[in-house]
C-alpha cells in the first residue's frame, strides 16, 4: 500500500557539544535522501570480455526544500538560522559538522541518521509564488538505519 510522505521530517540539531537542540525544518516541503557506492573496476583478461567490479565506499547527499518563515514556531529552525549553521567552518566548534535525522513515525518504516555537512543554499524569490528555500548536505561518516516498530 502507498503512503503519504508527511509523516518523513527531516531534524537538525543545533546544539552543542553536552546539549543536544533537535530542531524539524519549518515549513519543509520535501526530503530526498540519495545513497550511493563507488564500483571500482577489477576488469582482466580472465573475464572472457565482461567487466568486473568491487562494492567500493559508500557516500551519500540530502536535499531539502522547505518555504521561507522567519519566524517558526518552537521546535523548528528557520532559513535564517540553517545559513548560519552552513556559515560554520572548520574554526567552529563543530567543525560545520551537524547531526541530522530524516524521521518516519509510521511503523515498518526506517529513520536515518547521519553527520552531514550544509554543502549549498539557494532561495530564488519569484514574483507571485510563495518563497522556498532549498539546501544540500553532504553525508560524512556512516548512515544508521533505524526500525520503527
Amino acid at each position: 500500500m502507498a503512503e503519504i510522505s508527511t509523516k518523513v521530517r527531516l531534524t537538525v540539531d543545533t546544539g552543542v557539544v553536552g546539549t543536544p537542540a533537535v530542531k524539524k525544518i519549518a515549513e519543509e516541503v520535501e526530503v530526498t535522501l540519495s545513497l550511493s557506492k563507488d564500483i571500482p573496476e577489477t576488469s582482466s583478461k580472465d573475464g572472457n570480455g565482461w567487466k568486473t567490479f568491487l562494492a567500493g565506499l559508500k557516500t551519500g547527499t540530502v536535499s531539502c526544500s522547505a518555504f521561507v518563515n522567519y519566524t517558526p514556531d518552537t521546535g523548528f529552525i528557520s532559513s535564517e538560522d540553517l545559513f548560519g549553521l552552513y556559515a560554520e567552518n572548520y574554526a567552529s566548534t563543530s567543525k560545520g559538522i551537524r547531526s541530522f535525522t530524516i524521521a518516519d513515525t509510521t511503523v515498518g518504516s526506517s529513520t536515518y541518521s547521519f553527520s552531514a555537512i550544509i554543502t549549498s543554499m539557494e532561495q530564488p524569490a519569484p514574483l507571485s509564488e510563495g518563497m522556498q528555500f532549498t539546501f544540500n548536505l553532504q553525508i560524512t561518516g556512516a548512515v544508521t538505519a533505524t526500525a520503527v516498530v
